[in-house]
């Protein structure tokens, strides 16, 4: 992509689109994390940001025996748990990554693509700012899916389908 004064981005159909003003170029795809994280600095004026950070970006990752937080089994399936170890060091590291600038972290949670409670792990690959409201509607789901398992009426696999699918 060029380098003119004005960025600008935004997210189609969970496509990054970047651009530049008096450009016709688009550029989609992984580049756009260094992209974006560049518009939310060097452009705060056009009010942009990503309402979701894509999930092409967040694949999500399973806990195992092998992790350092791992505390045992959970549910009838006896799926690998994790305890929640994320610093806000590493929380502010994430955001960083993603473009949320430090003055709108209140308005992120760094989440867990694939959620403690269904076997997710604490792994970057698995973590992901969402808005704060986002993460509240994501978290019922999660509830739902973590009883379900809980009770046996759902499998790790499905629930993990289940909630990479969540928009």
């Amino acid at each position: 992509m060029s380098t003119l004064s004005r960025r600008w981005a935004w997210w189609i159909g969970g496509l990054l689109v970047v651009g530049c003003s008096g450009a016709d170029e688009l550029a989609p795809g992984p580049d756009g994390l260094d992209a974006l994280a560049a518009l939310h600095e060097a452009a705060p004026d056009l009010g942009l940001r990503a309402r979701r950070v894509p999930p092409d970006h967040t694949p999500g990752a399973l806990c195992t025996t092998r992790h350092g937080d791992f505390r045992g089994y959970k549910h009838p399936e006896q799926i690998p748990y994790c305890r929640r170890n994320v610093s806000t060091g590493r929380k502010a590291r994430i955001r960083a990554l993603y473009g949320v600038p430090s003055r709108e972290a209140h308005e992120y949670e760094i989440d867990h693509r694939i959620p403690l409670g269904l076997g997710g792990s604490n792994d970057d690959a698995n973590l992901w700012p969402l808005p704060v409201p986002d993460a509240r509607r994501k978290s019922a789901l999660e509830q739902q899916l973590f009883d379900a398992m809980a009770a046996g009426r759902m499998t790790q696999a499905e629930a993990v389908e289940t909630i990479l699918t969540w928009e």
